[in-house]
């Protein structure tokens, strides 16, 4: 794609440009570089283009944002963002860009924000990657697209670009890093010290020995990517890298199958709270695993969940069962203990049947307090631990819909 890199190469220049007139215009000191998969040639089709602004390190923070918001703001005339701090997105010449202030450092130890590291990622793999290792890089890149654990954003929890830049390194080849794949274990540590780290998959920062790349790798992501390593192997096949998208499923379809499961439908439902996706999705989570925990701590057997992003939030979760017998066996301490008798004074009224012994412990048929999951949700939902953001839009207006 010789006249694509000349596109890319050229509209990344202009920005450069664009931004160290601005920068001169404004008579500030501040330069600006190229980062990311464009700067380090080991883009797939249609690449963002990520170009830094570099501050001196004792500039005040609101500086920084300041004139790192107008820089973007004039070159781009885009969106203001928020991530650890604000920056400008927008679009150019057909290609998606980001603008980001950051601090000019000359060790990552002196980082005052975790994007003052991203240069260091670009001139380490410009440094150590070799021409033909490139070509690699891109191979792996549309491989973990195809299969889906590509993109380290919150909303996939797969494998950074620069991620993937690293294990080429690590192990020469596209070829060498498939087959050696193939043999990893439930944890895979790479580099000094790796066991330091607790994520599902290790991978020290050759530039910063306190960073874990892999941080944002889930488990799913990990054991998918290495399944598809095993299959590749035994099969290779343009498939894997770019698959045939699957034939939506159709309303009748879908009722069929749910009807033949047998099983309990519940949704939450709730509007978008007007964050980026990065803080975004882990609230959802954190959201989706409070109330399958709810659910469980009531007897409610929760099968699978899961959410749908839209202009609203769509959680939905599967249950064994919507609603529960109005009794509940509960059981009580062994006869010999000393509680005993506080167990059988508590539960002498608004019982089914007055505490019996069964084997050796005390036990009583009680007045189930949530028979019906919707009417959990709907007193509960609003005291769960659901992150900032989420909690804030489902109080202010959310609903509890059953069945198909």
């Amino acid at each position: 794609m010789p006249g694509e890199s000349l596109k890319i190469k050229s509209a990344a220049d202009e920005l450069k440009s664009k931004c160290a007139d601005t920068i001169k215009k404004l008579k500030i000191n501040a330069e600006p570089i190229l980062v990311g998969s464009v700067a380090k040639g080991t883009y797939l089709k249609k690449p963002d283009i990520d170009i830094f602004i570099m501050f001196p390190k004792d500039t005040k923070r609101d500086v920084l944002e300041k004139y790192g918001l107008k820089i973007g703001e004039t070159v781009l005339n885009g969106e203001r963002k928020y991530a650890e701090h604000p920056y400008t997105t927008g679009v150019y010449k057909g290609y998606e860009v980001d603008i980001v202030p950051c601090y000019k450092i000359t060790d990552t130890k002196e980082k005052m924000s975790a994007v003052d590291r991203t240069p260091f990622h670009t001139k380490y793999i410009i440094e150590n990657l070799e021409g033909k290792q490139k070509n690699d890089v891109r191979l792996l890149k549309q491989f973990m697209k195809g299969v889906g654990v590509y993109g380290a954003e919150a909303r996939i929890q797969g494998f950074s670009g620069y991620l993937s830049e690293l294990l080429i390194l690590k192990y020469r080849n596209f070829n060498s890093l498939i087959k050696e794949a193939c043999n990893w274990k439930r944890r895979t540590m790479i580099g000094e010290n790796a066991e330091r780290f607790d994520e599902p998959m290790v991978f020290v920062d050759p530039v910063d020995e306190n960073r874990n790349v892999a941080s944002a790798l889930s488990n799913e992501k990990v054991s998918l990517f290495i399944h598809a390593c095993m299959e590749y192997i035994k099969n290779p096949g343009i498939e894997f890298f770019f698959p045939k998208k699957p034939k939506p499923l159709s309303k009748k379809q879908i009722l069929k199958m749910m009807n033949e499961r047998e099983t309990g439908f519940t949704a939450l439902i709730f509007d978008k709270p007007g964050i980026i996706d990065d803080n975004l999705y882990p609230q959802l989570r954190k959201c989706e695993k409070s109330v399958r925990a709810l659910c469980t701590e009531n007897d409610f057997r929760v099968i699978d969940s899961g959410f749908y992003v839209n202009n609203e939030i769509f959680m939905i979760f599967e249950l064994d069962s919507l609603k529960l017998p109005n009794m509940k066996k509960h059981y009580g301490p062994m006869i010999f203990l000393s509680d005993a008798k506080n167990f059988r004074e508590k539960w002498k009224k608004n019982v089914f049947t007055k505490p019996y012994i069964e084997k050796n412990r005390w036990v009583v048929n009680i007045k189930r307090k949530y028979p019906d999951v919707k009417n959990l949700l709907n007193e509960k939902i609003t005291g769960l631990s659901t992150g900032r953001d989420v909690l804030k839009s489902v109080r202010k207006k959310f609903k509890i819909v059953e069945g198909k």
